[in-house]
């Protein structure tokens, strides 16, 4: 069962170099899971007993658009967030400016997910896969995934990972916490 209401998440504001002013805020709702628990009454007969259960908050899309000086609406655009669910509703995104276009990105899965922007239009949608030690791991499960701005082109990438690698005996099923810096080129 999915809320019908969505909710705008801490909204970012910044200048660019041309001037335009860009707008970008994150789009959540709640997320619930039915689940089903059968009871029995004094006589043994079943009968099912059904319930909501707060799975967390499901990251729906990023939005962003430019507006002048005066207050008027140049361009919007969108950024969509693929598959994420958690129980936080700190801002998962960040959003940079690289000479004239706007590049959203946020972690999720084992990846980092970026779209770059010309106002309306997307250039460029694309996922690159974070390291691990081994090439045979798996990400089986993360969480409290971030992306934020170090220096320069510079970002910091930061989480906890649930990793699984049948070829490694003792150790096929980690919990780690990685901290990776990227390079956005």
């Amino acid at each position: 069962m999915v809320s019908a209401s969505f909710n705008l998440n801490k909204p970012k504001v910044f200048r660019a170099n041309n001037g335009v002013y860009i707008f970008s805020v994150e789009v959540y709702q709640p997320y619930y899971k039915t689940e089903t628990r059968m009871d029995y009454d004094f006589y043994g007969r079943p009968y099912p007993y059904t319930y909501n259960v707060f799975s967390g908050y499901d990251f729906y899309d990023a939005i962003i658009a430019g507006i002048s000086n005066d207050g008027v609406l140049l361009w919007s655009n969108d950024f969509p967030i693929n598959d994420l669910l958690t129980y936080s509703t700190n801002r998962i995104s960040t959003i940079f400016e690289d000479e004239s276009l706007i590049t959203l990105a946020y972690v999720n899965n084992g990846n980092v997910v970026s779209q770059t922007i010309d106002g309306p239009a997307d250039i460029d949608r694309s996922e690159m896969k974070i390291g691990t030690n081994f090439p045979q791991d798996r990400i089986a499960q993360d969480e409290n995934n971030h992306i934020v701005s170090w220096y320069g082109d510079y970002f910091l990438i930061y989480g906890y990972e649930k990793v699984k690698n049948r070829t490694l005996d003792d150790q096929s099923t980690r919990a780690i916490f990685y901290a990776n810096k990227i390079a956005y080129k």
